[in-house]
């Protein structure tokens, strides 16, 4: 039994690895040039296919959410909105603020949390690898926007300001899938090999008189 459960995870964090292996790998031959967009752009057109793009003209409007490390902030998910769509939504707060633009970083101090201020209004310049729809964005991360005071627009745009196109990492991610899934299938064919050398050849009868 404990062998079974061995192989599932790892044919489990091989096809994960295997699948962000290949994310990474399209991103970096197919979009790997930098493509620029306002804010305004964004809400009202999209992005197309671009995958690594930089964002003028946004701003936080204050609220953020995070996720945690052994206790302590090490993630923190922010709202970017066009001056026009923070207006708007301060002239009638009675419906829920739509984020179109959600950027994600690591790096922050986390005394910002504390305090409330890690996402303060103000104009930026955002970039970063992007994802579109909810279904780019795990359960898990979802869930932190349950209780947020805004609500994520269903072609979401998840953008990781951290991360631009590598094919380091890329190659990394692909090794790690494939030495899993050899982890996982290699020992079944050594096992059914030698089951079958241990299958007993059948014998010569002598011809009955």
């Amino acid at each position: 039994m404990g062998a079974i459960i061995r192989t599932v995870i790892a044919l489990v964090f091989g096809g994960v690895l295997l699948y962000l292996a290949y994310d990474d790998l399209t991103v970096y031959f197919n979009h790997s040039e930098l493509q620029t967009f306002t804010i305004e752009d964004v809400e009202t057109n999209g992005i197309g296919e671009s995958r690594y793009i930089e964002v003028t003209d946004g701003s936080p409007i204050g609220s953020f959410v995070y996720e945690t490390r052994n206790g302590v902030p090490n993630k923190l998910y922010y709202p970017l909105l066009s001056p026009s769509s923070i207006d708007s939504y301060l002239e009638d707060d009675s419906q829920p603020l739509i984020a179109k633009v959600v950027v994600s970083t690591e790096r922050f101090e986390s005394a910002c949390v504390e305090a409330e201020n890690c996402a303060d209004p103000g104009l930026r310049t955002v970039k970063g690898v992007v994802q579109v729809g909810l279904n780019s964005i795990d359960q898990e991360t979802r869930d932190l926007f349950a209780d947020s005071d805004f609500a994520l627009d269903e072609n979401v745009i998840y953008m990781d300001s951290d991360a631009q196109p590598q094919i380091r990492w890329a190659l990394l991610k692909l090794a790690g899938g494939v030495a899993f899934l050899l982890y996982a299938i290699v020992p079944c064919f050594l096992g059914r090999s030698s089951s079958e050398k241990d299958i007993p050849l059948p014998t010569a009868q002598p011809p009955q008189a």
